[in-house]
């Protein structure tokens, strides 16, 4: 996909509304779990200073992997089943709990806007606005979702998708993930959720998750790009984008990757 901005000279920290908005989607499927991680320090950077459109991020994990938030620690991640499945662990830069990244089966996503952005007004309206499109986007697939007051998706008792956010180098930056066809037997063995926090989300206990196929639905990752990407552009009426990283984007990323690969970085408040 070629880079199609409109002209290279515009400020992007203009654009303070939504409509007609530009927007670039990129994918990313072939890439370290680090590098997935360090992109979206580097797409702040660069979406924080004005150089680059707001961007949505797909990205699909290499492997099974669990991020944590920025600022917790590994309290509820069972470090002896991540070690004995070979699971790594690594820090995300948004906050947020522990997210399990089920490899091919499920698909990450990170939406960057400009704090000058409308979407930037507050943490409740960047959730309500950033996981409307997600909500649209299950009802592709008849899946009636609802959205608590944390960004988490729910159907029934059961979270299918979360979401979480940070704001840095002049940009709101929130991470968020969909459950196709994530592996629940792993996912209750690798992550404990304290029963008092599943109560306060609204979640049902010890079965607090689920997937689309869970959920009685045949599909695909790639399908679900697809109906993620439509309702971005259809509930925000956004100018959508296909595009990759700019060149310095992808060096800045490089260089940051070091960082999030990091023992140091990773066990910061292990």
């Amino acid at each position: 996909m070629k880079n199609a901005f409109p002209s290279a000279t515009t400020s992007y920290t203009e654009v303070d509304h939504l409509a007609c908005s530009p927007m670039r989607v990129m994918v990313l499927d072939d890439h370290p779990p680090s590098e997935l991680l360090a992109m979206d320090e580097a797409l702040a950077t660069s979406i924080g200073s004005g150089t680059s459109p707001p961007t949505l991020k797909l990205a699909v994990f290499p492997s099974p992997t669990v991020s944590v938030g920025r600022f917790k620690g590994s309290s509820d991640i069972d470090l002896d089943v991540c070690n004995e499945l070979g699971i790594p662990v690594l820090r995300r830069p948004s906050g947020g709990g522990s997210v399990l990244h089920n490899g091919a089966w499920d698909l990450t996503y990170c939406v960057i806007v400009p704090l000058s952005h409308q979407l930037s007004i507050s943490v409740a309206k960047g959730f309500e606005h950033l996981c409307a499109p997600l909500v649209s986007a299950l009802d592709d697939f008849d899946i009636n979702a609802r959205m608590n007051e944390f960004g988490d998706l729910i159907v029934g008792h059961r979270k299918i998708a979360g979401a979480a956010q940070i704001r840095r180098r002049n940009a709101l930056v929130v991470h968020g993930y969909l459950m196709v066809d994530t592996d629940l037997g792993t996912l209750f063995r690798v992550l404990h959720k304290p029963d008092e926090s599943l109560t306060r989300k609204g979640l049902e206990s010890p079965s607090w998750a689920t997937t689309l196929t869970a959920e009685g639905i045949s599909t695909s990752v790639p399908e679900v790009w697809r109906s993620v990407v439509r309702a971005f552009g259809d509930t925000m009426d956004l100018e959508i984008t296909p595009s990759n990283p700019t060149v310095a984007e992808c060096d800045n990323c490089r260089e940051l990757a070091q960082k999030y690969a990091s023992d140091k970085w990773s066990l910061l408040r292990g």
